[in-house]
Formats: structure tokens, sequence, C-alpha cells
């Protein structure tokens, strides 16, 4: 089976495409490479709020509609929500490193790096960890491939960056890491997406063997009302003696959960 894929230009994006298509070796596949509208809009800040959701995938996705391209292979954190109606992310595969690293001049940590010092980010979670160790902190903007960003740290225009740890390892800069940072990281950061045009039931099958998103289970939101199981559907009342764990609140009956006891409660 031969298939058309297409992903962003920089090298990163490239190198994500080689590493979930090794995981298929018996797959020939053709990579088409284009530029998206945040590749070419670099001005547009990500810490404001002002930038599209679909800012990395806007042209990929056009081009699985129009048919010149079966998959697309994102970093998944860069998928809009919702999704395009007419799209499904058939895959997604797990990360082998979810941290963010330092990277500053001087290989400095960010306990040592002086005060006021600039550093860069283009996301509003890092630029809150940051403000909360280091309050005396310049935080700045920033945009680019990640070569980009490390060459502006290297060049003195900003003291330091915060980058994904798989990012660097991915593009052999590892010993460009000062430090790795004890923060909490995006959900979806080093997890690697693929997505198709719904109905490819053929690309799904071919995907899912390594696939984290058919093991995943299944949320079922379900209310007491002001706390009286008798205000119970029927589909809410099989959906907790179904569960595997239920999670719940001070608000419900215990006597109800009483009822199911060979249930985790959390």
């Amino acid at each position: 089976m031969s298939i058309r894929v297409i992903a962003r230009q920089s090298r990163l994006s490239q190198l994500q495409v080689q590493e979930v298509m090794a995981r298929f070796p018996d797959v020939d596949y053709r990579l088409e490479t284009l530029s998206s509208y945040g590749d070419r809009h670099q001005q547009i800040s990500l810490l404001n709020g002002e930038a599209p959701a679909d800012m990395f995938t806007r042209e990929l996705d056009e081009a699985l509609i129009d048919g010149r391209a079966d998959i697309a292979v994102h970093s998944a954190k860069d998928l809009p929500y919702p999704l395009d109606e007419r799209l499904e992310v058939v895959a997604l595969f797990p990360p082998f490193d979810q941290s963010d690293s330092l990277v500053s001049r001087d290989h400095l940590t960010l306990n040592q790096l002086p005060a006021c010092s600039r550093v860069g980010t283009s996301s509003p979670m890092r630029r809150r960890e940051l403000l909360d160790l280091r309050p005396d902190l310049t935080i700045v903007g920033i945009r680019g491939c990640i070569e980009e960003r490390v060459r502006q740290v290297r060049d003195g225009e900003i003291d330091a960056a915060i980058v994904a740890t798989c990012a660097l390892k991915r593009l052999g800069l590892e010993d460009e890491i000062s430090e790795v940072l004890p923060f909490e990281t995006h959900p979806l950061q080093g997890y690697l997406a693929i997505t198709t045009l719904k109905g490819r039931t053929d690309l799904k099958a071919l995907f899912e063997r390594d696939d984290v998103l058919h093991r995943q289970g299944h949320v079922t939101l379900v209310g007491f009302g002001p706390g009286d199981p008798e205000l119970l559907t029927v589909k809410a009342v099989k959906a907790l003696e179904q569960a595997d764990i239920i999670f719940y609140d001070d608000l419900i009956d215990k006597a109800y959960l009483d009822n199911l006891s060979s249930r985790s409660f959390v």
C-alpha cells in the first residue's frame, strides 16, 4: 500500500513523519510538505489569544479535503478543537518525553539566570509557570522553528528559551539543554497525531496497531439533580452499572453508592 502524506516544511515536522512511518515499515509513502498559515505569519503572537485555532493545520486540512493527500501528520497539541467536521484523528502515538527544557546562554539554570533576564516562550502556560518561579524575569513571545529559537539564544537576542524536550531530542539538540524544568506541560505534548478524511476505514485500520486512541476508556457524565437517585435516567443507571471507576462528589446519596460496591470510587 502506498499513501500520500502531508506535513509542514520544518525539519522537526519531517522527522515526526519519519518517526510515525517507521512504525509501519511495510507501508510505502510519499511525503509532501507545505508552509502553514502559522509558518507564514510569525508576527502573530501565541501569548495573547489572537492566533486562530487552526493556525498550524489549516493548509494540511485543505490538502486532505481536496484529495491531495491521504493523511496528515501533526504535533497533536497543534490540532484545533473542534476539528473540521470532515476530518478525524485516526491515530495518536504516545510521546517518549513530555517535559520542558531550558535553553540558555552559558548553560545557566533557571535559578542562575540574572534578574530581568529575557526568556522566550510561545506558550501562556509556560509563561505562567515561569513567572510563578521567577517573577523577576521578562517573558518574551517568540516564534519560528526550534532551530531558530535556539539561534536567538545563541546570538544573545534573548537570554533563554523554554522548549519541549522531545523536540530538542528529535532534532539532535540535546546538548542545548541547560536544565529539564519541573513544569506541568500540555497534556498532548510530544504526542503525534494522524488525521484523514472521515470514512477512511482503510487508513484507520492501518494505523490503529500502535494507536493509543483505541486503548483509551470512555467517560460518561451522570447527574443526580439535587442529589436524589430517583432522578437518574435509565441511561445514567446503565452507565453507573457498567463503570469500572466512579468519580463522585458529596452531594450524592451514599446509600445509592452502596449498591455499586463492586466498583472503584474516587
